[in-house]
């Protein structure tokens, strides 16, 4: 199960001997962990008597009727019957689908339907390649389909729009005639669920020095989500690949469950005594995550500043006939115009993003404020030269939220140069020192192993033979003997203290092709 780009020959788990860093993400909203923006204009203008026919003329669009079938009864009377329960309801005349969403959320039979689904992802077979699904067909086949396609593009971390993308249509079609083209905003919405997920990430460098990511695990994890249980779902997951004794560092957000998960899984691994410098390393905070609660604690101090603009894009996305006129004023002024972000008051990004694309707008807004009465939200002048001070401030965090949020390729390198690296470079060249130390006690101990082993061979080979050879081995036991006590002096200087001697490699080409391992 990998993730990006793939080599020729995908290196089972097995293969790779060297630690490991782990990452666990435990959300609330999965769209949150796509890092999703995206936002939909919906109407809100009346429609005319006249066009009610046209309407019932129109395909049937709502995603209700992937699991609701029309039949008609006697008399030419038409409803909508569940497939599950084979309650028929009433079709009402304006296409309204509200009676049937609202019995999904309440049948018996659909709620114990979705229970016994199952949504772990499946390790990799023996061969390193994923085990395949036997294929679906029919109506509620078609359902299940588009799940698994949620997954997948949760998993891999697409975009939304690669569902409307014509060769994946194609291929569906060919596998499910029933298969019907789904929109970037019906998508949006499937992957949009008040859900409970946690995600395991391996992150490792193999023998090629080349950094991985794979996703371990996805999986519905559904309250109480208590830190006893957060560790014991990841412990399990790492028996499962069967790489409990390569864990270098667990890498978490903020939450009080998870400090408690890292502190029991903490205590599992010394107890197998598999951690290195004794657990110092063990616990990484998600810095992105640190940012980003920096970041929305100051922006919630402020946010009476750019309440206005908020509300104006709400206001604006709200209805086809406002935007309509607003890009009317915009072709008026020769701007290029762009599409409306609201922002996400949990994704301090997005509260940026939005800022900066209103403020191409600022000598635009006055005008529809005298073209519409009903538009109360016109952002001051004064608030817009604060918020073009704010959108300089935030650029510096967005920069470096972009360079640590990086999940590809390694970072350290990259974000150093954005904080006070200097105050922290005893600390690491420390820990350096300690992992090194660590490295050499366990070198020493296994070559002291496999020479008492290569002894204890050549002893039975000898056995009770001639005096001359009994003789000769004595005379290679003291020169072992000497070789133990030359090969125990330590060198004036270690292999890292000459490492750390040579000159520093000076990145002469871009510095975003820099490859810190290469």
């Amino acid at each position: 199960m990998t993730s990006g780009d793939n080599s020729s020959s995908t290196p089972t788990l097995d293969d790779v001997d060297n630690c490991v860093t782990v990452r666990a993400v435990n959300q609330r909203n999965i769209y949150e962990s796509t890092g999703g923006t995206e936002q939909s204009v919906s109407s809100l203008e009346n429609v005319e008597n006249d066009n009610q026919l046209e309407r019932k003329k129109r395909a049937k669009t709502s995603v209700v009727w992937l699991e609701f079938t029309e039949v008609v009864l006697p008399g030419g009377l038409r409803k909508g019957e569940y497939i599950h329960c084979k309650t028929k309801l009433k079709i009402s005349a304006s296409g309204s689908t509200t009676q049937f969403n609202r019995h999904l959320k309440r049948c018996a039979k659909r709620i114990a339907h979705l229970k016994q689904q199952q949504i772990n992802f499946p390790p990799s077979n023996s061969q390193g390649g994923s085990n395949v699904l036997p294929a679906l067909r029919g109506q509620s086949n078609m359902l299940k389909m588009r799940e698994f396609i949620t997954h997948w593009v949760l998993m891999h971390e697409h975009p939304f729009s690669i569902v409307e993308e014509e060769g994946l249509n194609n291929m569906m079609k060919y596998g499910i005639s029933e298969w019907i083209l789904i929109s970037r905003n019906t998508f949006k919405n499937d992957c949009n669920q008040r859900m409970e997920y946690m995600v395991l990430t391996r992150h490792w460098i193999d023998n090629n020095w080349k950094f991985n990511r794979w996703v371990l695990n996805f999986i519905h994890f559904p309250p109480p989500r208590s830190g006893v249980a957060i560790a014991d779902a990841i412990f399990k997951c790492l028996m499962d690949w069967g790489i409990e004794a390569k864990v270098h560092t667990i890498s978490v957000d903020n939450a009080s469950s998870n400090d408690v998960a890292v502190k029991v899984l903490r205590d599992n691994f010394q107890a197998m005594g598999k951690l290195i410098c004794g657990g110092k390393m063990f616990h990484v905070r998600c810095c992105a995550h640190i940012l980003n609660l920096v970041v929305q604690d100051a922006l919630y101090q402020i946010r009476h500043i750019f309440e206005d603009i908020r509300d104006t894009v709400a206001y604006i996305n709200s209805s086809e006939s406002r935007l309509k006129v607003f890009v009317e004023l915009v072709q008026q002024r020769r701007l290029p115009f762009r599409k409306f972000i609201l922002d996400y008051k949990m994704r301090w990004n997005s509260t940026y993003d939005m800022l900066t694309t209103t403020m191409q707008f600022r000598r635009v807004f006055p005008c529809l404020k005298k073209r519409d009465l009903s538009y109360h939200y016109c952002p001051k002048e004064e608030d817009w030269d604060k918020v073009e001070k704010i959108c300089l401030i935030l650029k510096v965090f967005s920069a470096a939220s972009n360079l640590i949020s990086g999940s590809d390729y390694p970072t350290s390198n990259l974000f150093l140069k954005q904080a006070e690296s200097r105050a922290n470079m005893d600390v690491v060249q420390d820990a350096l020192y300690e992992v090194y130390r660590e490295y050499v006690d366990a070198s020493k101990a296994l070559t002291t192993a496999r020479a008492s082993a290569s002894t204890e061979g050549a002893v039975q080979e000898v056995g009770e033979g001639s005096g001359a050879a009994a003789e000769m081995a004595d005379d290679w036991d003291d020169f072992s003997e000497y070789l133990d006590v030359v090969e125990t002096v330590e060198p004036t200087k270690s292999e890292l203290d000459c490492y750390l001697g040579e000159g520093c490699h000076k990145c002469v080409r871009d510095a975003t092709t820099f490859d810190a391992l290469t």
